[in-house]
């Protein structure tokens, strides 16, 4: 099985999924053309989301599919990323020992998650995506917007949600804003062998 951490730098589109809804990420979430957003994972412990908007789905360009694919291999259960122990992988370490050093290397300012989050949704916006399928596919709405914007949100969750060859389509006709490594299938090896393969393919994503 490849390392998490270095699929992880090759992976965009749940670049609209928060880090915890990311790393809580399960096999069985996985459908084939999308991943299913059910919950997250914070200090280690599983967690539902907290408004209807954060249930959702997110659809997956065909290359990203295909990497996903074979990253999970023939496991069926468990965390997508998952550390040697089963358990989810840890945000602040991942960031402190991988994506930090590659950003360092390319000379760009510390970030996190967000980096990656910022750069889907503007990659979205200017492909010309409807607002109402970013906001659904970035989970919108938060518990802490007014009445009347979680009633909008909500209104634009159920109709987006219904609207599934839609998203399919619009997913591979955008594609991901830059090119991805080719798929292939890496067996299962100690972490410290892929190490520089995990270096180069974040690299490639902060580019």
């Amino acid at each position: 099985m490849k390392s998490p951490r270095a699929f992880l730098g090759e992976k965009p589109s749940p670049a609209q999924s928060m880090p915890g809804e990311l790393f809580g990420l399960e096999v069985k979430h996985f459908l084939g053309k999308s991943v299913r957003v059910q919950q997250s994972v914070w200090s280690g412990d599983i967690q539902k989301p907290k408004t209807k908007s954060a249930f959702r789905f997110v659809e997956l360009h065909f290359s990203v599919s295909t990497l996903l694919r074979n990253f999970i291999g023939d496991r069926k259960e468990g965390f997508v990323f998952a550390a040697r122990n089963g358990s989810s992988l840890c945000q602040s370490n991942f960031v402190r020992r991988f994506l930090h050093p590659a950003l360092k290397k390319l000379g760009i300012e510390k970030q996190g998650f967000h980096g990656f989050r910022r750069f889907r949704v503007t990659h979205l916006e200017s492909s010309n995506v409807p607002q109402a399928l970013i906001d659904y596919w970035t989970g919108h709405a938060k518990k802490s917007d007014g009445e009347d914007v979680q009633k909008t949100m909500n209104q634009i969750y159920t109709k987006m949600e219904k609207e599934t060859a839609f998203r399919e389509d619009v997913a591979e006709r955008i594609g991901n804003g830059f090119d991805l490594p080719k798929p292939s299938v890496v067996p299962s090896v100690p972490r410290n062998v892929v190490q520089t393969e995990v270096k180069n393919v974040v690299e490639i994503v902060v580019k």
